[in-house]
């Protein structure tokens, strides 16, 4: 899966209405409101990176006007979650 991290900052008196925006949108996973600045932390999620991108252009663009900027990070996990934990079990016995 491919994710990508959205940190936004956010016009004053406006991060509940950006964050529950925000949740509305499709692949969003994750919107969290944080205590300081930056205001809110996003995690859009998707099969591959086209896709990715397009939907965390469409989740950026509807709350443009009430953010002060952010900050994109794009990740992709290509971790085996069977191989790890075979791993794991392996080091433990």
């Amino acid at each position: 899966m491919n994710r990508a991290y959205v940190i936004i900052d956010v016009q004053k008196d406006m991060t509940e209405r950006v964050a529950l925006t925000l949740s509305s949108r499709d692949g969003v996973i994750l919107v969290d409101i944080i205590e300081d600045k930056p205001d809110i932390i996003m995690v859009v999620q998707a099969k591959n990176r086209q896709q990715l991108a397009e939907l965390t252009i469409k989740a950026v663009t509807s709350v443009e006007s009430f953010t002060e900027g952010l900050q994109l990070m794009p990740a992709r996990s290509n971790i085996n979650h069977e191989a790890a934990t075979m791993i794991l079990k392996s080091k433990n016995n």
